[in-house]
């Protein structure tokens, strides 16, 4: 077993935990849809939190390419992984057996939180790509995390929604633009 496939496991059940979860909570909600508010912006980030764990779980291949494995650079990974994860509980509510689910109520119950480990996970972005990758902290690969880290923060302060609207769009483009500028092939 190569050191890869070692800390592989735990990488892949926190993101497979993490995409089950997210489906388990969407199933549990379409099950009850005649009682559900939809929210675009809450909507729009369970899209994007879903794009962002299978993305992430491709991103993990460049990683075999690693000789050695610390702990630092392990645990950073998995401190990445874990936001991922619970962005994931936080973007939709658990489905009470009676009532309406209001969607934005939800979404602004929870947006400091979910903003707090967003932006976190940005910032986790940035320190593996320097630290793991040895990317300059000030790089192409570093730009968008750094922009995103900052305008999470902002998102978890402020409750304007004109302004979670546009970082719901903003976010998801740039992962698309992040996505299709990716090469990684597995062989």
């Amino acid at each position: 077993m190569s050191a890869f496939e070692f800390v592989a496991v735990l990488f892949s059940v926190i993101v497979g935990l993490a995409i089950s979860h997210l489906l388990s909570a969407a199933s549990e909600l379409i099950e009850v849809h005649h009682r559900v508010k939809t929210y675009w912006v809450n909507s729009l980030w369970m899209v994007t939190v879903f794009i962002w764990g299978i993305f992430t779980w491709w991103g993990m291949w460049p990683l075999n390419d690693l000789e050695m494995w610390t702990y630092p650079s392990f645990f950073l990974v998995v401190i990445n992984l874990s936001g991922i994860y619970l962005m994931t509980t936080l973007v939709l509510p658990k489905a009470p057996d009676t009532g309406v689910i209001d969607l934005e109520k939800h979404f602004f119950l929870v947006h400091r939180i979910f903003f707090i480990i967003t932006a976190y996970n940005f910032a986790s972005i940035i320190l593996i790509n320097h630290f793991i990758f040895f990317k300059a902290i000030f790089s192409p690969f570093t730009i968008m995390p750094f922009l995103l880290t900052f305008l999470s923060i902002y998102g978890a302060i402020t409750k304007s929604k004109r302004y979670h609207g546009f970082l719901s769009v903003f976010t998801f483009i740039s992962l698309i633009i992040f996505m299709s500028l990716d090469i990684t092939i597995i062989k």
